[in-house]
Protein backbone atom coordinates (compact mmCIF):
# COMPACT_ATOMS: atom_id res chain seq x y z
CA UNK A 1 0.00 0.00 0.00
CA UNK A 2 2.70 1.88 0.35
CA UNK A 3 4.21 1.83 -2.32
CA UNK A 4 1.52 2.70 -4.49
CA UNK A 5 1.05 5.67 -2.28
CA UNK A 6 4.28 6.80 -2.93
CA UNK A 7 3.93 6.31 -6.57
CA UNK A 8 0.85 8.88 -6.64
CA UNK A 9 2.94 11.23 -5.08
CA UNK A 10 6.29 10.98 -7.20
CA UNK A 11 4.08 11.06 -10.59
CA UNK A 12 2.63 14.00 -9.06
CA UNK A 13 6.18 15.35 -8.45
CA UNK A 14 7.01 14.63 -12.18
CA UNK A 15 3.73 16.19 -13.59
CA UNK A 16 4.67 19.64 -11.67
CA UNK A 17 8.19 19.52 -12.67
CA UNK A 18 7.21 19.05 -16.86
CA UNK A 19 5.24 21.54 -16.64
CA UNK A 20 7.93 24.00 -14.99
CA UNK A 21 7.54 27.62 -16.23
CA UNK A 22 10.27 29.79 -17.56
CA UNK A 23 9.88 33.31 -16.38
CA UNK A 24 10.36 34.06 -12.78
CA UNK A 25 6.94 35.70 -12.05
CA UNK A 26 5.43 32.51 -12.69
CA UNK A 27 7.67 30.59 -10.84
CA UNK A 28 7.00 32.44 -7.33
CA UNK A 29 3.32 31.79 -8.01
CA UNK A 30 3.79 28.15 -8.82
CA UNK A 31 5.80 27.81 -5.24
CA UNK A 32 2.79 28.70 -3.89
CA UNK A 33 0.22 26.84 -5.47
CA UNK A 34 2.52 24.21 -4.40
CA UNK A 35 2.18 24.97 -0.68
CA UNK A 36 -1.44 24.64 -1.19
CA UNK A 37 -1.57 20.98 -2.55
CA UNK A 38 -3.36 18.49 0.37
CA UNK A 39 -0.75 15.98 1.82
CA UNK A 40 -1.70 12.12 0.70
CA UNK A 41 -3.23 10.84 3.87
CA UNK A 42 -2.68 7.19 3.85
CA UNK A 43 -4.86 4.57 5.28
CA UNK A 44 -8.41 4.08 5.16
CA UNK A 45 -11.01 5.39 7.52
CA UNK A 46 -12.16 1.71 8.42
CA UNK A 47 -8.71 0.92 9.61
CA UNK A 48 -9.08 2.19 13.06
CA UNK A 49 -7.28 0.08 15.54
CA UNK A 50 -9.68 -0.23 18.32
CA UNK A 51 -7.66 -0.15 21.92
CA UNK A 52 -7.48 -3.30 24.07
CA UNK A 53 -9.53 -3.40 26.64
CA UNK A 54 -8.82 -3.30 30.40
CA UNK A 55 -10.60 -5.26 33.51
CA UNK A 56 -11.27 -3.63 36.73
CA UNK A 57 -8.50 -4.37 38.65
CA UNK A 58 -5.66 -3.19 36.11
CA UNK A 59 -7.94 0.04 35.78
CA UNK A 60 -7.27 0.15 39.56
CA UNK A 61 -4.21 -0.39 38.90
CA UNK A 62 -3.70 1.95 36.79
CA UNK A 63 -5.49 5.09 38.94
CA UNK A 64 -3.52 4.22 41.91
CA UNK A 65 0.06 4.79 39.96
CA UNK A 66 -1.01 7.71 37.89
CA UNK A 67 -2.70 8.88 41.60
CA UNK A 68 1.11 8.48 42.82
CA UNK A 69 2.20 10.45 40.18
CA UNK A 70 0.26 13.54 41.26
CA UNK A 71 2.12 16.35 43.18
CA UNK A 72 -0.08 16.83 46.13
CA UNK A 73 -0.22 19.32 48.91
CA UNK A 74 0.93 19.13 51.95
CA UNK A 75 -1.10 19.23 54.98
CA UNK A 76 -0.10 22.33 55.97
CA UNK A 77 -0.61 24.20 52.82
CA UNK A 78 -4.08 22.97 52.26
CA UNK A 79 -4.32 24.10 56.29
CA UNK A 80 -3.13 27.64 55.40
CA UNK A 81 -5.37 27.47 52.16
CA UNK A 82 -8.34 26.87 53.96
CA UNK A 83 -8.07 29.78 56.22
CA UNK A 84 -7.71 32.23 54.13
CA UNK A 85 -10.40 31.50 52.50
CA UNK A 86 -12.19 31.92 55.64
CA UNK A 87 -11.00 34.96 56.30
CA UNK A 88 -11.31 36.65 53.17
CA UNK A 89 -15.59 35.19 53.26
CA UNK A 90 -15.89 36.45 56.44
CA UNK A 91 -14.16 40.32 54.98
CA UNK A 92 -16.51 39.92 51.95
CA UNK A 93 -19.45 39.28 54.05
CA UNK A 94 -18.31 42.64 56.40
CA UNK A 95 -17.90 44.75 52.92
CA UNK A 96 -21.37 44.10 51.55
CA UNK A 97 -23.23 44.06 54.93
CA UNK A 98 -21.80 47.60 55.07
CA UNK A 99 -22.67 48.65 51.28
CA UNK A 100 -26.06 47.48 51.96
CA UNK A 101 -26.57 49.36 54.51
CA UNK A 102 -25.36 52.56 53.05
CA UNK A 103 -27.81 51.99 50.18
CA UNK A 104 -30.56 51.58 52.69
CA UNK A 105 -29.76 54.57 54.68
CA UNK A 106 -29.39 56.88 51.56
CA UNK A 107 -32.77 55.11 49.86
CA UNK A 108 -34.31 56.10 52.81
CA UNK A 109 -33.42 59.47 53.49
CA UNK A 110 -33.79 60.35 50.05
CA UNK A 111 -37.39 58.86 49.01
CA UNK A 112 -40.36 60.01 50.73
CA UNK A 113 -41.11 56.43 51.71
CA UNK A 114 -41.63 54.36 55.40
CA UNK A 115 -38.33 52.40 55.61
CA UNK A 116 -38.59 50.75 58.88
CA UNK A 117 -39.92 47.32 58.64
CA UNK A 118 -42.71 46.61 61.30
CA UNK A 119 -43.24 42.77 61.42
CA UNK A 120 -44.82 42.42 64.25
CA UNK A 121 -48.09 44.52 63.49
Amino acid sequence: MKKSSNRRRNAGKKQRKAAAPTSAATETSDAVADTSVPPVIEGRADEVKKKPSTSPFAFAQQVRSEGEKVSWTSRNETLISTVMVLIMVAIMAVFFFLVDQSLRFAVCNVLPIECVSRAGQ
